[in-house]
């Protein structure tokens, strides 16, 4: 009884298409395979599919429609819009149509199946009438059947309620910007298999994009650290038009506007029209970048500028606007892709870093690119790997940031190196030039420069300040009788008395000439500076200068001191030239004294 009831179908479908008027096809009965529903496989339904455009037509009155000509026939999976190109110059107007295919199962199927609507751009219901009845039943429905906007994730599953043959209809209303239409196959399959897979479809897509937020964040931070290096700042917006279309085209984007605008549809659209702006540009300035000199830098500013021209554009542009000019946002994006095919052609002739590596990883997202063109236009082929190719795409970027990054965080390393070499050398040099270089004392040099410290650079000097000069006494005689050598150990010696002996921070010790030595003591009244005077005399007389063998040299010195009280304006100088002369007044009346 089954197999005369679905003869009885088939003949009459082929009946009614037969009188089907031009230009209509013959519409097909699409023979579902029982014995793959069975095992799990899934049943595309890409085939040629009845097509009205233009009203939803009542279910009851499709097989009427079929035999007066009313229908059309349109290839399943496609766009609808070269079909209405037929019938209105608007070929991006909101709209309507019906589509409808007859099915027949090979097989009774036992198990729960279930249809999946991967791709319906527009809001849809989608019926299913049995052959032994007159009444449709409604397999499931998305979106505003008044408006066609569908604010919801693409793909959706429907319980497919088929034990027998017959009409599988589908309602499809689409809102203006968008190609309308069953965009991607039609499917049925057993449901616990498909609910299954779009779920761990669902995952991944969760995942690629959570990774992708975890990208953008990444090259935000390198970026941040390392601010002289765009290019991770480029990666990160390369990421962001990624997941900018990923979550328009998925449907995500309008979830989360909903909420918020009731122009959710039109955001969306318009955000997957901008991800098309950003991806080109935004790479094409990563290259001249990570590859600089290569392109002249008002040409990269350019194309970051045509890009803010066409996000001003798209965002104050009507949105039906933006979807007729679909195509100048495709030559836009085709322009920019040439451009990086150009760069990395000049890349490799100049033999420039990494553009082999650039040439590969681009060849494989133009691969995966070519394959969803194809899979968007030929029934036969659904299988869309451009968003997954991305990732591995992304990956060879990423180990180019992360190698650019690599030389420049080594490059910095031994630059710091270099400057801290240098500042040392500097301080160093610095200080020998304020230091001489055989008693380690400070020179005439430094005596000048804090001296004029002392007085002009606006602190506070103390009230009294004494000086100490000295000198050793019959020092030629040594240099004569000894030699120079033993000279210089006995200044060496002097020397490290004035180095051991307990003054303060603040106290100022120099080789003034020769064999003369200085000592500034600020804040100390004279009867200090000739306590300290006495007691260096007094340890010099008593200690051996140089001994070396039998040779024992004890020394002498004579002392002046000296002292400044601000009540007297006298310059510093001026205290220093009266030591001076105390000195010799030592020297003039026995030596081995302390003079003021």
């Amino acid at each position: 009884m089954i197999r005369i009831f679905r003869f009885g179908f088939i003949l009459l479908v082929l009946l009614s298409l037969s009188g089907l008027a031009q230009p209509a096809e013959k519409v097909e009965v699409f023979a579902v395979d029982g014995e793959l529903l069975k095992q799990g496989q899934r049943v595309n339904l890409n085939s040629q599919w009845a097509f009205l455009f233009g009203e939803h037509l009542p279910v009851n009155e499709i097989s009427l429609a079929f035999s007066e000509g009313k229908f059309n026939t349109i290839t399943v999976p496609s766009s609808w819009n070269d079909e209405v190109a037929k019938l209105t110059e608007q070929r991006y107007q909101h709209g309507r149509a019906t589509y409808a295919i007859p099915l027949s199962f090979t097989e009774n199927i036992e198990d729960p199946i279930s249809l999946y609507a991967s791709f319906i751009a527009g809001a849809y219901k989608i019926f299913w009438l049995p052959n032994a009845s007159s009444k449709p039943q409604i397999i499931g429905q998305a979106g505003d059947l008044s408006n066609g906007q569908h604010a919801g994730l693409k793909g959706q599953i429907h319980h497919f309620p088929a034990s027998s043959n017959g009409l599988l209809v589908i309602y499809v209303t689409k809102a203006n910007m968008h190609a309308g239409g069953i965009r991607q196959p039609i499917a049925i399959q057993r449901s616990d298999i498909l609910q299954r897979e779009v779920h761990q479809n669902m995952i991944i897509r969760s995942l690629l994009s959570g990774g992708l937020l975890i990208m953008i964040f990444h090259y935000l931070v390198q970026f941040f650290y390392s601010r002289e290096n765009l290019t991770a700042l480029l990666l990160a917006f390369v990421c962001f038009s990624a997941l900018l279309r990923g979550v328009s085209t998925a449907g995500l984007l309008e979830i989360f506007i909903q909420p918020i605008s009731m122009r959710h549809y039109e955001i969306s659209i318009k955000a997957e029209y901008l991800s098309v702006l950003y991806m080109s540009v935004s790479y094409f300035g990563f290259l001249c970048f990570l590859m600089p000199r290569l392109v002249p830098k008002r040409i990269v500013w350019g194309a970051f500028g045509s890009a803010a021209i066409g996000t001003i554009a798209t965002i104050i542009m009507p949105a039906p606007l933006v979807s007729s000019l679909l195509n100048y946002y495709l030559a836009y994006l085709g322009f920019w892709c040439g451009a990086i095919l150009l760069v990395i052609i000049i890349g490799i002739r100049q033999k420039r870093r990494f553009a082999w590596l650039i040439l590969s990883s681009a060849l494989i997202l133009g691969v995966g690119a070519v394959n969803d063109v194809i899979a968007s236009k030929n029934a036969l082929h659904n299988v869309y790997v451009v968003e997954y190719v991305f990732y591995v795409f992304l990956f060879f970027q990423a180990q180019l940031v992360g190698l650019q990054l690599k030389e420049s965080r080594e490059a910095s390393i031994v630059l710091k190196q270099e400057k801290l070499t240098l500042q040392r050398a500097h301080s160093k040099a610095l200080m020998e030039s304020h230091l001489d270089f055989l008693t380690g004392l400070a020179n005439r040099l430094a005596l000048t420069e804090w001296i004029e410290a002392f007085e002009h650079e606006g602190s506070t000097p103390p009230k009294v300040t004494s000086v100490i000069m000295f000198d050793i006494d019959h020092f030629k005689s040594v240099n004569d009788t000894y030699g120079h050598d033993v000279g210089d150990e006995i200044l060496v010696f002097v020397a490290s008395l004035i180095h051991g002996y307990s003054l303060r921070a603040s106290d100022f010790k120099c080789r003034f000439g020769g064999e003369e030595f200085l000592i500034i003591l600020p804040g100390a009244m004279i009867d200090k500076a000739k306590e300290i005077a006495e007691s260096l005399r007094g340890t010099l007389e008593e200690s051996i200068a140089f001994r070396k063998g039998d040779t024992e040299i004890k020394i002498t010195a004579s002392f002046g001191v000296a002292e400044l009280n601000l009540a007297t304006t006298e310059p510093l100088n001026t205290v220093i030239l009266k030591a001076d002369e105390a000195l010799y007044r030592s020297k003039n009346s026995g030596r081995n004294k302390v003079s003021e």
